[in-house]
């Protein structure tokens, strides 16, 4: 698939659309830059699939 063809899996959060991000157990904009460094990563989403989930979330993987 070439780039210019990925607008329809990629690009924003929607049904049917792939994504990579995390959630953190802080808002990196409501504390100091300072304090981004002790930010926890709670839940790592690769392709729209769980790869991480922190066991204290009690999620499912």
């Amino acid at each position: 698939m070439s780039p210019s063809n990925v607008d329809d899996l990629t690009g924003s959060i929607e049904v049917g659309k792939k994504a990579d991000f995390i959630i953190l157990d802080k808002n990196l904009f409501n504390i100091p830059v300072t304090g981004i460094k002790s930010a926890k990563v709670l839940v790592t989403v690769v392709e729209g699939k769980k790869t991480y989930v922190d066991p204290q979330m009690n999620l499912k993987k």
